[in-house]
């Protein structure tokens, strides 16, 4: 059951991924896509929440949600292969903004929703 808890989760949260990505496409922070930064964010925001409602001591819930739904929502692979992209054709100082960003603002984003969520 718990394997079938993860695929589940899994495969909801890589179509909410893509959907996403898709809507998102088009949109461009400092000159490079935003997409991977706001879904990272997004799903920052939410384990917060999970762990501030105390969701993860549910077994299930944490297979389902935690390591299925959030674990293929985030895109921390997506996140590295962009920040390298980034700096051999951007340039030093936008790859190093957008990981001091996307570290900074994906912390910020689970303190705030597992402190206040």
């Amino acid at each position: 059951m718990s394997y079938f808890l993860v695929f589940v989760g899994g495969g909801l949260g890589a179509g909410s991924r893509l959907f996403l990505s898709n809507i998102l496409r088009d949109l461009s922070i400092f000159g490079f896509a935003a997409s991977t930064l706001l879904i990272n964010i997004l799903g920052c925001f939410l384990i917060g929440v999970l762990m501030g409602n105390d969701i993860f001591s549910s077994k299930p819930l944490y297979l389902f949600l935690g390591v299925g739904f959030l674990g293929s929502f985030t895109t921390f692979s997506t996140f590295t292969k962009e920040a390298i992209l980034f700096y051999e054709q951007i340039g030093v100082t936008e790859s190093f903004l957008y990981l001091i960003m996307t570290f900074s603002l994906c912390l910020f984003s689970t303190y705030l929703s597992y402190r206040y969520f």
